[in-house]
C-alpha cells in the first residue's frame, strides 16, 4: 500500500524520488497511528466512556512526549500493550463508581506518581537515546504539565466534577508504571517485584476471628480425695478454689464435678448449679487410695459431643497409688488410655499440682502436656486460694474490670454501673476478708449473694440503679480487690434502603435487650461498638439510638453485619451476625444535559496548552531557509580562515546499502544546541547513530558549521561523496544547505549512506 501511493506522488511529480526513503518511514508511521488511535477510540465506543477517554488520553499524551518511558520491543507488541492498557483503563472507569471512595487511596497512589515522575523523567527507550540537553528541555517540560494536571485535578474536584479528575489521575499513574518499567528493563526486575509486593502487602486487610461470648463452654472440676492430700492440703483450700470458680464464672460456662478416692465418690453433670456444687464440696474427706484413671474417665464422659471448648481442670497432688502395685498399675493405664480419649476430643486438660512434684511413680502430669494443657505447680492449699483470681480472670480470660479496694478493718465501695440495660451485674470481691458485716445498697429485680472464706460474689439481676454501695466492717485486717462483671442479652434487627441519586445504600441496626431497651442509648453510644461488613471494619454514624452504615453499590447484593462489642467487662449474647440484603431499584436514564460549566473548565484547559506552545515558539528565532546553492568555485579559502559558526538544523542518516544486507532504520541527530563541537567526523556520526560500521575514511571526511546555517564538507578520506550528481573532490571544502543530501560510498559499495541535512520544527528545538 505504502509503494502504491509513493510511486503515485512521484508520477504527479509532488515528491522527488531522492526523497522516496524519508516519505516512505513518514508514511508508515502515520498508517501506525491511525490504525493505534481507532483502534482506542472504538474500545471507548464500545465500553461508553468516549468522553472520560479523551480526557485521558490527552491528559496521558502530553506527559508521555515529555516523560518518555517504557517503549515495546516490536510493532506488534506496542499495538497489542496499547489496545490492553486502553481496555484497562475503561474498565477501571466503570469499576470506579464513586469518586469519594475512590479518591481515599487516590489522592495517595497519585502523590506516589508523581514523585516517581518528578524522580525519574525524563527516560528514553531502546529506539531513543537522550543527549544532556535535551533531557533538560524534556525534565523542564514534564514539570510543567505535571504541575497543571495535578491542579487539573484538584479544580475538577472542588467544582464538583470529582468523575473527570477520575482519567487525569490514571494517566498520571500509567506514566509513572511507564517510567518503573523502563528503568526496570534497565536494571532488573527485582526492584518492580519489591514494589508490588510492598503496594500488596500495604492493601491485604486481615482480622481475626473472636469467639462470640456466647458460644457454650463446659468446664470439668477432677477432684482427688485420696489420703495424700491431706498434706498437700490441708486446710481444704480445694473446696475454695472450686467454689469460687462456681460463683465468678459466667452464665455461658457450664460446669460438671467428678471427685475420686479408690473409685469415684462424687459426680455432678455438666450445667449443675452453684448451690449443688457448693453442697457437694462440702461434704469431701481425705482418705484412702487415688484411683485418677477412673476419675479422668468419668470426667471425659461427661462432656457433650457437640460443643468445641472443652476443659478438664484436674486438682491432685500428682500421685497415682492404690492398695496393690498391680490395681496401681491398672489405674495408670486406664489414665493414659483417657489421656488419649481427651485428646482425640479436643479436650484440654490443665493439672493443678499441689505439693512437691513427684519425680518417680506414675503421676498425673503427662496429661496436661498430651492435650496442650498447663501445669501449674502450686505448693499447698493456700499457693491454691491465692492462685484462684488469677487463673479466673487471665487464665480463662474472664471479662472483669477492677473498679476498687478495701484495705482494713472496715471499708466502703462506691461501684458505678455503665448502664442499667444487663441481664444480670456481677461484683466480685477477692482477698482477705470476713465478710459477715456486709451492707449492700443498690435496687434491682433480685440480689443474690454467694460467699466462701476469701470471696464473696453479688449477683444483681436487671439493675434499676446504676449506683451500688458496699459496706464492709471486720475484726481484722482485710485486704479486698473489687470488680465488676456484666452479661447482656440482645436482640438485633437490620433494615435497608437504597438512594438512587447518590448510588449508596443506608443500612440501619437496631439493637435492644430482652426488656425492649434500646442498648445504644447506654455506653455502647461512646465507641463501645464496631461494625465489620464482610469481614471489613465499617465506619458508621450513631441518630436516633440506631446504627446508620452507608455502602456503596451498584447492584444487588448481600451483605454480613458482624456487631463487635469492645468493652473488657461486658459479655453480650444475642446474635451477632445479620445478613442483610439491598436492592437497587432500576431507574430510568435522565435525558443528557449539557454541562455548560464543565464544557468550560475543558476549553480553559484547552486555551491554556495552547498558550503553553505558543509561547514556547515565541522564543525560538524564525529560521531563515536554507539556500540551494551550488558551489561552483569548488573550494573555499584555507580551513584557518573560515569564520567560527554554531551548528543548526539536524541530520538524517539512512543506511541505503550494506553488505550484510541488514535493514537499519533511518536515525536523526539533532545538532541545533546539541552539538558542542567544533568540527565532527562520519565516523563520530556513525557512532552517535549506533550504526556498527568499521568504515576506514569515515574519521577523514569532516563536518564543520559554516556561514547562513550551511554544512562545510571536507572529504580526505578513501570514500566517494556526492552531493547529488554532483562529485566531492577530495581535500576541497564544499556548502551543505537546508534539504540537501550527500550520499557517501565505501569499499567498492559495500557500503552506501546518505546523510540528509534537514531544518528544525519549533517543537524540536
Amino acid at each position: 500500500m505504502t509503494d502504491r501511493i509513493l510511486s503515485q506522488l512521484i508520477k504527479l511529480n509532488m515528491i522527488d524520488s531522492e526523497d522516496e526513503e524519508i516519505y516512505r518511514f513518514g508514511l508508515e508511521g502515520l498508517s501506525l497511528k491511525l490504525i493505534h488511535y481507532t483502534s482506542y477510540l472504538v474500545i471507548a465506543f464500545l465500553a461508553h466512556e468516549m468522553m472520560r477517554f479523551l480526557i485521558f488520553f490527552a491528559a496521558f499524551l502530553v506527559l508521555r512526549k515529555n516523560a518518555g518511558g517504557y517503549h515495546a520491543k516490536t510493532k506488534a507488541g506496542c499495538y497489542i500493550s496499547s489496545c490492553l492498557t486502553v481496555s484497562g483503563i475503561v474498565v477501571c472507569f466503570n469499576l470506579i463508581d464513586n469518586f469519594e471512595i475512590f479518591l481515599s487511596g487516590a489522592n495517595i497512589l497519585m502523590i506516589l506518581a508523581d514523585l516517581c515522575i518528578f524522580i525519574f523523567a525524563p527516560l528514553g527507550n531502546r529506539n531513543r537515546v537522550l543527549e544532556q540537553e535535551e533531557l533538560m528541555v524534556f525534565k523542564k517540560r514534564s514539570c510543567e504539565f505535571l504541575i497543571f494536571e495535578n491542579l487539573l485535578v484538584i479544580l475538577l474536584v472542588a467544582i464538583g466534577q470529582g468523575k473527570y479528575a477520575i482519567p487525569v489521575i490514571l494517566a498520571i499513574m500509567c506514566e509513572a508504571l511507564l517510567l518503573l518499567l523502563e528503568k526496570t528493563r534497565k536494571k532488573s526486575s527485582s526492584f518492580l517485584i519489591l514494589a508490588i509486593a510492598v503496594f500488596m502487602t500495604g492493601h491485604i486487610k486481615t482480622y481475626a476471628q473472636e469467639i462470640l461470648p456466647d458460644q457454650t463452654k463446659e468446664v470439668v472440676i477432677v477432684v482427688d480425695c485420696s489420703q495424700s492430700m491431706q498434706d498437700a492440703d490441708e486446710q481444704k483450700k480445694t473446696s475454695e478454689f472450686i467454689g469460687e470458680l462456681a460463683a465468678v464464672l459466667p452464665c455461658n460456662y457450664q460446669i460438671g464435678l467428678v471427685a475420686f478416692q479408690d473409685e469415684i465418690i462424687l459426680s455432678l453433670p455438666v450445667g449443675s448449679s452453684y448451690d449443688e456444687i457448693s453442697e457437694a464440696i462440702s461434704q469431701i474427706t481425705y482418705k484412702g487410695y487415688g484411683n485418677a484413671g477412673a476419675g479422668l474417665q468419668k470426667a471425659v464422659d461427661l462432656f457433650d459431643n457437640e460443643q468445641d471448648d472443652k476443659q478438664i481442670i484436674m486438682i491432685s497432688d500428682g500421685e497415682i497409688v492404690m492398695k496393690t502395685e498391680e490395681a496401681a498399675q491398672e489405674a495408670a493405664d486406664l489414665f493414659e488410655k483417657s489421656s488419649e480419649k481427651a485428646k482425640e476430643r479436643g479436650i484440654v486438660i490443665n493439672v493443678l499440682a499441689l505439693g512437691s512434684l513427684l519425680e518417680e511413680g506414675e503421676t498425673v502430669y503427662p496429661a496436661a502436656e498430651m492435650t496442650n494443657g498447663m501445669l501449674y505447680k502450686l505448693e499447698d492449699g493456700d499457693a491454691l486460694e491465692n492462685f484462684a483470681d488469677d487463673y479466673i480472670l487471665e487464665e480463662m480470660k474472664v471479662a472483669a474490670r477492677p473498679v476498687g479496694k478495701i484495705d482494713g478493718a472496715s471499708g466502703e465501695l462506691q461501684i458505678k454501673l455503665p448502664d442499667c440495660l444487663m441481664k444480670k451485674a456481677r461484683i466480685i470481691l477477692t482477698g482477705r476478708q470476713q465478710n459477715e458485716n456486709l451492707t449492700v445498697n443498690c435496687e434491682a429485680d433480685k440480689i443474690n449473694i454467694l460467699k466462701g472464706n476469701c470471696y464473696t460474689v453479688l449477683e444483681l439481676e436487671n439493675p434499676v440503679s446504676d449506683e451500688i454501695t458496699i459496706h464492709m466492717s471486720s475484726e481484722e485486717v482485710m485486704d479486698v480487690e473489687a470488680y465488676v462483671m456484666a452479661e447482656y442479652e440482645f436482640i438485633s434487627e437490620s433494615t435497608g434502603n437504597y438512594d438512587v441519586d447518590l448510588q449508596q445504600a443506608e443500612i440501619t441496626i437496631c439493637l435492644k435487650n430482652t426488656e425492649g431497651r434500646n442498648m445504644i442509648s447506654g455506653h455502647l453510644a461512646d465507641d463501645g461498638l464496631k461494625v465489620r461488613i464482610n469481614g471489613e471494619e465499617s465506619q458508621y454514624r450513631i441518630e436516633k439510638e440506631e446504627i446508620i452504615l452507608n455502602r456503596q453499590t451498584l447492584e444487588d447484593e448481600v451483605i454480613e453485619l458482624e456487631l463487635i462489642f469492645q468493652d473488657n467487662f461486658g459479655l453480650y449474647f444475642g446474635n451477632h451476625i445479620l445478613s442483610q440484603e439491598i436492592i437497587v431499584p432500576e431507574v430510568e436514564e435522565p435525558e443528557p444535559q449539557i454541562d455548560w460549566f464543565f464544557w468550560c473548565v475543558i476549553l480553559l484547559f484547552v486555551t491554556a496548552l495552547l498558550l503553553l506552545f505558543f509561547f514556547a515558539k515565541r522564543k525560538k528565532k524564525k529560521m531563515p531557509a536554507g539556500r540551494k546553492v551550488i558551489d561552483i568555485s569548488g573550494t573555499l579559502p584555507d580551513e584557518s580562515r573560515i569564520p567560527k559558526n554554531d551548528f543548526c538544523g539536524k541530520l538524517q542518516i539512512y543506511v541505503i546499502h550494506n553488505k550484510e544486507e541488514i535493514d537499519y532504520p533511518p536515525e536523526s541527530i539533532n545538532l541545533f544546541a546539541r552539538c558542542n563541537r567544533e568540527v565532527i567526523t562520519l565516523e563520530w556520526i556513525l557512532d552517535a547513530c549506533n550504526l556498527p560500521f568499521d568504515l576506514k575514511g569515515a574519521e577523514k571526511v569532516v563536518i564543520r558549521p559554516g556561514e547562513d546555517k550551511s554544512l562545510l564538507i571536507k572529504n580526505s578520506g578513501r570514500v566517494t561523496a556526492m552531493k547529488g550528481r554532483e562529485l566531492l573532490e577530495k581535500g576541497h571544502i564544499y556548502h551543505l544547505y537546508y534539504h540537501e543530501k550527500v550520499t557517501f560510498i565505501f569499499d567498492q559499495e559495500d557500503t552506501e549512506i546518505e546523510v540528509h541535512y534537514k531544518d528544525l520544527k519549533p517543537n524540536e528545538r
